[in-house]
C-alpha cells in the first residue's frame, strides 16, 4: 500500500493514475466512493466466525487497513466510508 501512495516499485506514476482514475482493482468500480480507492474482502468459516477486511489510499496518501475479526454490522466497505466521513475535518 506504501508503494501504491508513494513510489513506483509496483507502479509507475501513469500506471497509478490509469489504476486510480479507472477504478483497476479498486472496489469503487462497483460501488460508490468518493475521496478514497479502496478493495474489500471477507472470509466466513464453520461456526459462525468470519474476517473482515478493508484495505485503501484516502486523499490520495492515507493509507488505511481495516480488519475486523467478527461480522460487522454492515459491509465493511460502509463502516470506512462512515468512519472517513466522521473524521473529516472542514475547511476554514
Amino acid at each position: 500500500m506504501i508503494a501504491l501512495v508513494g513510489g513506483t516499485t509496483l507502479l509507475d506514476s501513469a500506471q497509478k493514475d490509469l489504476m486510480d482514475s479507472n477504478c483497476l482493482g479498486w472496489d469503487c468500480s462497483v460501488q460508490s466512493q468518493v475521496d478514497y480507492v479502496g478493495k474489500n474482502g471477507g472470509l466466513t468459516y464453520g461456526g459462525g466466525r468470519s474476517l473482515a477486511t478493508f484495505v485503501g489510499i484516502f486523499k490520495g496518501s492515507v493509507v488505511v487497513v481495516v480488519m475486523v475479526s467478527s461480522p460487522p454490522p454492515t459491509n465493511i466497505t460502509d463502516v470506512v466510508a462512515t468512519a472517513f466521513t466522521n473524521a473529516a475535518v472542514p475547511s476554514p
